[in-house]
């Protein structure tokens, strides 16, 4: 797994931030046969948690807003606060009430039903620029 070191942290994985852990699971191990290094967590603040304990910076966010506690979303705008230049992509449902200032900051937001074959597109179309 390659990394690129910036001045003060290195460049690190993919960071898929899902509470159901059966999809979190199968889109994890999709990326990971097309070659891409993924962190997989339940939830922002182990994301959070994660980078901060490995000094890292994400290559790409990937943020499910579906099924996050209330508290979830202030994690998830430190997130954005703290790497503002990372690219992000929103997992949303269409039947819940949307977070415009995530969205709006998302290069790509999928709304449900998608399937993991469109993340695993949306993240290559991201990495290649």
């Amino acid at each position: 797994m390659s990394q690129q070191r910036t001045t003060t942290r290195w460049i690190g994985p993919i960071i898929l931030a899902q509470r159901e852990w059966p999809a979190r699971a199968y889109l994890k191990a999709q990326l990971e046969e097309d070659g891409l290094w993924v962190v997989a967590v339940p939830g922002p603040s182990d994301a959070l948690a994660y980078l901060e304990r490995w000094e890292l910076s994400p290559a790409l966010l990937i943020l499910d807003l579906a099924r996050q506690p209330a508290g979830e979303l202030s994690r998830v705008l430190e997130l954005l606060r703290r790497w503002p230049d990372v690219p992000v992509i929103v997992l949303k449902s269409s039947m819940l009430a949307g977070q415009p200032d995530v969205e709006a900051r998302a290069a790509r937001v999928l709304v449900r039903p998608f399937s993991i074959d469109d993340v695993v597109r949306a993240v290559a179309g991201l990495l290649r620029g």
